[in-house]
């Protein structure tokens, strides 16, 4: 009876031992938040899904997630989250990529089905900065809007540009920057410096904070690094070497896209800066490829737009930026290299406006002289397109507003030595200049009686050679708006190029009746006068200007060469200095200084 009984035991004890192992099994697949969620949360999900940003709602904690889980598992199996448009086949690879693996998503999918457990608390991984700390650590500066700016419940996008004035009485070196946009009724914005006022100008015209439209000529982007900011783009410290020098008296001008959320929001945004002993040692500069040709007929699609730029040096890009609208389907940018073959810098097959960024390449591309760089975007304006603006489609045009549409793709690249870049700089603004007048005609072609684009164009014409053009815009300019300063200003300095001093005089009055504190209006009459040869009321011009703008490089080298003339050596030399603290750069003023350094020794040794 004993030996019959053995076998059953036997199978028992196998069938229990299985079990124990299918069981041990299980829990081995068994997926939690705290091992293996939370890691996926932390790295891909963070840059936005934390209190106090733009994203709907936290992501912080478990609590937060498990809440959320469903709407994650749609999300992510339809690669709509987290963000990630460039294709990994052709372009790149790119920093801080954000897109998802296959198992990854598998792993968040399977969580969900499993009941969304927690797993072991000792395990837990989450961890993020505190969501009211700056992201690159304090700052050593904050610079905030000086004014609130209420945003409409209601209405159509909004694009603001406000100006920031940066305290800082010396020159710095900033290593990184950082943007707070203060509310989710941010969709994207972009920064720039201006050393001229010419923005303040602006904003002091508008009587609201800020003003719309384009930004003023002056403003731009720091020695070759673009500054911008999206929803989920992580802040970055530049690469060792290329820091940007920021010089006192400069204005930071925030240019907002700022979107209605159904009620009523206030946006008072902020930036940090982040400064560094270490001088650049090397200087990006940017290319920029565009193109204002853009009228879409409603009802169509795959219409294709370029733009070609040819490069007259060596050089790395380090990141591409690329910008359209909601029309935008597909973005291509891909370089002929001069072998015949082709370099693939970006392609995003599925292009959304809401995502837009710029990517940075993790190893810089390397081009030769003479690759062709090709920028083609390809516009859909049928219902088929999701993201369509208008029901049912309207005719499009190019054009600043969301429900324009617009095409650019912005490289920041690296020549070989600072001569290349020289080469580079001049062939880009030739290019940028004829794009501008593109641009500017076609902002015109909409609204003819619009005096800061008549005045944009005429200043690009007048550079361009195209003098009669020029006039013509200038004059209409001051025509549509006589207390436009900027506008009398500008003509005035058309005038003076041309040989026409004494009209010159009466706009540059005009314009200095409309601003007395018109620096650059004052320095430029003080140009007029000393030419005529009224030295005492050119170097109170030139006084008025540094008095208004301190840091009016230009007005200081002018106000030191009258002082030479009139033998006053020392204030001259203490000018020229200033100027070059300034503007370091400028050859004229070092060798200005020189001759005056030397002009003093021999006058002491004469002595």
């Amino acid at each position: 009876m004993t030996r019959r009984l053995l076998p059953l035991v036997l199978i028992v004890l196998l069938v229990a031992l299985s079990q124990i192992s299918k069981a041990s099994e299980q829990d081995n697949a068994r997926i939690t938040f705290n091992s293996d969620i939370a890691p996926i949360i932390s790295k891909h999900c963070l840059s936005c899904h934390v209190p106090g940003t733009s994203a709907p709602f936290s992501l912080l904690t478990y609590s937060d997630v498990r809440l959320q889980a469903k709407k994650i598992v749609e999300a992510t199996g339809k690669r709509y989250m987290p963000p990630w448009k460039p294709s990994k086949e052709l372009g790149g690879p790119f920093v801080g990529e954000r897109s998802l693996s296959e198992g990854d998503i598998a792993k968040i999918a399977t969580w969900v089905e499993q009941g969304t457990p927690e797993g072991d608390k000792n395990n837990f991984t989450l961890i993020t900065e505190p969501p009211t700390t700056w992201r690159l650590g304090i700052p050593d500066l904050v610079v905030t809007m000086p004014e609130p700016y209420t945003l409409p419940a209601t209405g159509q996008d909004v694009f603001r540009n406000f100006v920031l004035p940066i305290p800082v009485s010396e020159s710095k070196y900033v290593a990184g920057l950082e943007f707070r946009p203060g509310n989710q009724s941010v969709h994207h914005a972009t920064l720039r410096v201006d050393n001229t006022q010419s923005s303040r100008e602006l904003d002091e015209a508008d009587s609201e904070p800020g003003y719309d439209g384009m930004l003023a000529d002056r403003a731009h982007f720091p020695d070759g690094h673009f500054l911008g900011w999206t929803p989920g783009k992580m802040p970055n410290m530049t690469p060792g070497g290329l820091a940007w020098r920021l010089n006192p008296g400069t204005d930071l001008v925030l240019q907002a896209h700022v979107i209605p959320t159904g009620k009523s929001t206030t946006l008072k945004a902020e930036v940090g800066f982040y400064f560094t002993e270490t001088p650049p040692v090397k200087i990006p500069a940017l290319v920029r490829l565009s193109s204002a040709n853009i009228n879409i007929r409603a009802g169509e699609r795959d219409i294709v737009v370029e733009d070609r730029y040819t490069l007259p040096v060596d050089l790395d890009v380090l990141g591409i930026y690329p910008h359209a609208h909601y029309l935008g389907r597909r973005i291509e940018s891909f370089v002929e290299l001069p072998n015949g073959s082709i370099h693939w810098l970006l392609l995003i097959e599925d292009w959304d406006f809401d995502w837009q960024d710029e990517y940075r390449y993790i190893n810089p591309v390397s081009l030769p002289k003479d690759s062709t760089v090709v920028m083609r975007f390809t516009f859909d304006n049928t219902s088929d397109n999701p993201r369509n603006p208008h029901t049912p489609p309207q005719r499009v045009s190019y054009g600043p507003e969301s429900t324009d549409e617009m095409a650019e793709l912005t490289l920041q690249v690296l020549t070989r030595n600072s001569s290349d870049r020289a080469t580079l700089i001049e062939n880009v603004w030739l290019k940028l200049r004829e794009d501008d007048i593109e641009v500017l005609q076609a902002l015109l072609a909409r609204d003819p009686n619009d005096p800061v684009s008549h005045t944009s164009l005429g200043v690009r014409d007048f550079e361009k050679g195209d003098v009669e053009r020029a006039f013509q815009h200038l004059e209409k300019a001051v025509e549509l708006d006589p207390t436009f300063a900027s506008a009398e200003h500008n003509l005035a300095t058309a005038l003076m190029n041309s040989g026409r001093p004494q009209e010159a005089f009466e706009h540059y009055r005009r314009a200095i009746e409309l601003k007395p504190d018109y620096a650059q209006a004052h320095n430029n009459l003080g140009g007029l006068l000393q030419s005529i040869g009224r030295l005492s009321d050119a170097m109170r011009h030139y006084r008025l200007a540094i008095q208004f703008q301190p840091r009016h490089a230009d007005a200081h080298y002018n106000l030191a060469n009258v002082l030479r003339a009139e033998g006053r050596l020392d204030e001259a030399i203490a000018h020229y200095r200033i100027s070059l603290e300034i503007a370091p750069e400028v050859s004229r003023t070092q060798d200005n200084l020189a001759r005056t350094l030397a002009l003093r020794r021999s006058t002491r040794t004469t002595d």
